[in-house]
């Protein structure tokens, strides 16, 4: 049974929709609208009995997000195939329930596909899907581990979205350095990376932040990766001994590199999350590790500037190993 709220106005809440599909006709929009709320019912039905085991099916119980990720993507194949002028060949690092895939297919019908997955259910799950659509015969279905596969070359459009809260949760770094080399220098990412905030708990949002770099899903990192910026002394009650932890809080980006994401996108889409509390007063620096990743997380805050205007600064290092 489909939820009452309408899924674009929910949406509009969360992101901007003409930002984030921009090259895509109204009617288009609806398609991929109806396409994330009918993955979505099918996905609750079955999340939460025995069978249910994989974090893609329980992230297809988003229905923000499979919006917004059907837009991305779909929007990206367009403007792909508007560089290129031929048929557009599309790999997604981690299928899911295979909302993108069908969200790429309604635009550009003659899109390749190429989607890997490593759970067999959830696999089983995205091709009673596509079967049912008719698409099924239209996207090759990889079992294995994206991080070890070989890929084709010439890869327009690499669907890449295993992010989490301290972008190191999931494999982003690893997958995307595992697939540049069968890219090209055209070849669009979804998402295309992140821009990266330091925030004071009393004011979570990018504008209350301070910018701490820009992080590119399209590049293969060599470690570690150093985000930096100097607090000023305007912001010295936000970020002040009294504020007992910051935050780091990464704002998505499109394809072309644009923000999309609203005030409340930021912090409010449960599975495209990306807040993380990072640093607490009596510790000076937080550590963070994952074992899903190879890199961790280390931000240091210095309590003491060498400039009269500069009370703090801070550093985030994205590092394999300790």
């Amino acid at each position: 049974m489909y939820p009452k709220i309408p899924l674009e106005e929910l949406a509009n809440e969360y992101f901007d929709i003409d930002t984030t599909a921009d090259l895509l006709t109204q009617e288009e929009r609806r398609k991929i609208s109806d396409i994330s709320d009918w993955i979505f019912s099918q996905a609750f039905e079955i999340v939460g009995t025995a069978q249910y085991n994989n974090i893609g099916l329980r992230c297809a119980t988003d229905r923000v997000r499979n919006y917004l990720l059907g837009l991305m993507t779909a929007n990206a194949v367009r403007y792909a195939k508007q560089i290129s002028g031929r048929e557009v060949l599309m790999a997604e690092l981690g299928m899911g329930a295979g909302i993108t895939v069908q969200s790429a297919l309604a635009v550009e019908p003659d899109t390749r596909i190429l989607a890997y997955e490593q759970d067999a259910y959830t696999i089983e799950f995205a091709e009673s899907l596509l079967r049912s659509k008719g698409l099924l015969d239209k996207v090759k279905i990889i079992q294995g581990d994206f991080l070890k596969e070989t890929f084709p070359t010439n890869i327009d459009v690499v669907v890449n979205e295993n992010i989490g809260p301290d972008l190191i949760s999931e494999p982003q770094f690893q997958a995307s350095a595992r697939i540049i080399p069968y890219t090209h220098e055209k070849t669009l990412f979804v998402p295309g990376g992140a821009d990266v905030y330091l925030v004071a708990e009393n004011n979570r949002s990018r504008k209350n932040g301070i910018l701490l770099g820009r992080v590119d899903f399209s590049r293969a990192y060599r470690s570690p990766i150093k985000l930096e910026a100097q607090i000023p002394e305007r912001m010295l009650d936000d970020f002040g001994k009294y504020f007992p932890y910051c935050f780091m809080l990464s704002d998505l980006l499109d394809c072309n590199g644009r923000r999309f994401l609203t005030e409340k996108g930021e912090n409010g889409i449960e599975t495209l999350r990306l807040m993380k509390i990072i640093y607490h007063k009596f510790e000076r620096y937080s550590f963070v590790r994952s074992p899903k990743s190879d890199y961790c997380l280390r931000l240091y805050i210095s309590l003491e500037g060498d400039d009269p205007g500069i009370v703090y600064s801070a550093a985030a290092y994205l590092k394999k190993g300790l």
